[in-house]
């Protein structure tokens, strides 16, 4: 994967002890935004640099994210992310079938352990206005 923007910026909506990850991918691109404490935003655009179905393509988004936020030490998060799929198979509401998502499947799990609390939602594309934002900067 390729780091394309990695970008500090203020910010006044977190709560305390909460870090707040929004995960969007389109294509081979994802992007993320890692809201925390002391009003520390992190944007962060990666390209997946091998051939991935749709599917592969969210899960690698959601693992590089969730490294993110275990790398600046978040205990407690809550994820949105735009897969409803990738949502419920992690929720373990939908099962996970196909031997590769299965692989990833385990992968998220094992980094979602890191974290003291964990939440994720599904948020619709459209309603992922932040990430949206940053992959029209990220592509100009």
């Amino acid at each position: 994967m390729e780091d394309i923007l990695v970008e500090f910026v203020g910010n006044d909506q977190t709560t305390t002890d909460w870090w707040n990850l929004y995960v969007d991918m389109k294509g081979s691109r994802v992007w993320i935004i890692l809201e925390g404490l002391d009003n520390v935003t992190l944007e962060q655009a990666i390209k997946l640099n091998f051939k991935a179905s749709n599917n592969q393509a969210k899960y690698e988004g959601l693992i590089a994210s969730l490294k993110l936020a275990r790398e600046v030490g978040a205990k407690k998060l809550w994820c949105y992310i735009d897969s409803q799929l990738v949502q419920g198979q992690v929720a373990n509401r939908y099962q996970t079938k196909e031997i590769v998502q299965l692989k990833y499947y385990h992968i998220v799990k094992t980094l979602i352990d890191n974290f003291k609390f964990f939440e994720m939602y599904y948020i619709l594309r459209e309603s992922n206005t932040r990430t949206d934002l940053l992959s029209k900067l990220a592509s100009t």
